[in-house]
């Protein structure tokens, strides 16, 4: 709830394969309602998924012509996506270099943000036994989808820094042309999206996209 009363948010949510949760809308409660339902999955497909926010985000701001118009110079973007991933690409069609291109040509900037530590891991339970599983973020593949499409790479380690990266996305991303008309969709994408806007509280979850 901490991002501009105007901005739409949308979620879509990944583990093998992207899912839109929420179209873009500025009913912090609907997005709400659509972040409670995600559970942790298996599988990271960072390409398909950076792809598919990209498209709901354009789509959101996009003429009748297709076409989104360009933001003039020093003002927030009209569309822009969040991605948030604690794992490295392991499954999906698109590879992480084709997800960005496809955001690229949309002339949608991604801001990643790479959770947890190098260390981090996860415990499942297969076959009655437990099992740790590494899962550090790919930092190095989040940074270069940021860089490439115009966005900024973010390293969260904790619950504080992540509410900060919030506000700071908040106030690059909120921008109307004239009261009380909505010109930005702000899509999250992560399958634990972690309060997006704000409207819920930040939880790590086992395991996130």
């Amino acid at each position: 709830r901490k991002l501009p009363a105007g901005v739409r948010v949308g979620v879509v949510a990944f583990s093998n394969t992207p899912e839109v949760v929420t179209v873009p809308t500025t009913d912090r409660e609907r997005v709400s309602e659509g972040l409670e339902i995600l559970l942790p999955q298996y599988g990271t497909a960072i390409g398909d998924a950076v792809a598919r926010g990209a498209r709901l985000a354009h789509d959101a701001v996009a003429d009748a012509d297709g076409t989104v118009p360009e933001a003039r110079k020093g003002e927030a973007p009209l569309g822009a996506v969040i991605f948030l991933s604690d794992g490295f690409q392991t499954q999906g069609i698109l590879s992480v270099e084709q997800g960005a291109e496809e955001a690229l040509k949309l002339k949608i900037p991604v801001y990643t943000v790479a959770l947890g530590a190098d260390s981090g891991v996860i415990e499942v339970v297969r076959f009655g036994e437990v099992w740790s599983i590494p899962v550090p973020p790919d930092r190095e593949s989040l940074a270069r989808i940021a860089e490439s499409t115009g966005g900024e790479a973010y390293d969260v380690r904790d619950e504080d820094k992540l509410r900060k990266v919030y506000e700071n996305l908040g106030t690059k991303l909120g921008r109307t042309e004239k009261p009380q008309e909505v010109t930005v969709a702000f899509v999250a994408a992560g399958a634990a999206l972690l309060a997006a806007a704000g409207a819920l509280g930040v939880m790590f979850q086992p395991r996130l996209p």
